[in-house]
């Protein structure tokens, strides 16, 4: 009798919070969010926690809608969605644990060297690494450009690293210093032509010696990739139109869309040095080409199949 009543009292509470489920979801992410810019040391940590959370976590809210629908959809959803966020996952997980570097120099202001990077207009990423540790001034900043040449082909990268340090002061209390620093700059680039890159330093403004140039091999966007990525997304898009056609419509193509376009985001731009900027600038993205793009096709599709069955 007491477990009845103990399974009828948690029914209740479920059910009288379903209606409220996204609020307490954004509220819960915004104090998640607050508690990072509190914590830094926790900053990356959380980072990769919502990069790779959220899209489950939308596309469970999502399934508490689908539900009301068939067993079958609900349970189609349940294994798209794995499979849409463990693509989203492997995307992201590409740009946060960027390996190791195919090859390395070190440059001085006055100095250059090569690197054999990609041919034939292939893109590559360029990590500049440099130490303000050893700076004369707490608050520095080291402006640069890079000059990359191949045979005819020339190409110039900017960048600037810096070290901010700031002190808050409180009420009743010492003041708090805060430390920004941002000691790498990535560029994805390309070049015409094929065989080694000489790099050389076009302008450098309060750099402390030298620092370090890193090749990386950025996630490829092949084209099994991209139809993969397709793939999934009109997946989603026939599952809302089953939804919609079930009259429990869902807006499945809206979280598939923000999902593995977060993910992709991340793959190209994460920031090791700013990991929430990162997952901040890639949600905003995502939301707009991802989730309201998705949303409009999913939208249009099921507006336009309707229009096609009443027409009959």
């Amino acid at each position: 009798m007491a477990q009845e009543d103990r399974g009828s009292v948690v029914d209740v509470v479920l059910e009288t919070i379903e209606p409220y489920r996204t609020g307490i979801v954004m509220v819960g992410l915004v104090a998640v969010l607050l508690t990072a810019f509190q914590l830094p040391d926790l900053r990356p940590a959380i980072a990769r926690g919502l990069v790779y959370g959220i899209g489950p976590l939308l596309a469970l809210l999502a399934w508490t809608r689908a539900r009301d629908g068939s067993a079958a959809l609900s349970l189609s959803w349940l294994a798209l969605s794995a499979m849409i966020s463990g693509a989203a996952a492997y995307a992201a997980h590409h740009g946060i644990e960027e390996g190791e570097p195919t090859a390395v120099i070190s440059l001085t202001p006055e100095g250059s060297g090569e690197l054999d990077l990609p041919g034939d207009g292939r893109t590559f990423r360029l990590r500049v690494t440099g130490d303000l540790e050893g700076g004369r001034r707490e608050n520095a900043r080291a402006a640069y450009q890079l000059h990359l040449e191949r045979g005819d082909a020339d190409l110039r990268l900017r960048g600037e690293l810096y070290r901010d340090v700031r002190e808050e002061s409180q009420r009743g209390g010492a003041p708090t210093r805060t430390v920004s620093l941002h000691r790498s700059q990535h560029h994805d680039a390309s070049m015409p032509g094929r065989g080694p890159v000489t790099i050389s330093v076009g302008e450098v403004e309060d750099l402390e010696g030298s620092f370090e140039v890193a090749l990386f091999t950025p996630f490829g966007y092949e084209l099994w990739w991209r139809g993969l990525m397709a793939g999934l997304f009109l997946l989603a898009v026939f599952l809302e139109v089953l939804s919609a056609q079930a009259h429990t419509w869902t807006p499945l193509s809206f979280v598939a869309g923000f999902t593995l376009v977060l993910g992709n985001y991340v793959a190209l731009r994460y920031d090791v040095d700013q990991p929430l900027i990162t997952f901040l600038g890639g949600a905003v993205f995502s939301l707009v080409v991802g989730g309201l793009g998705g949303l409009s096709v999913g939208l249009g599709t099921v507006w336009v199949l309707g229009k096609v069955s009443g027409g009959r």
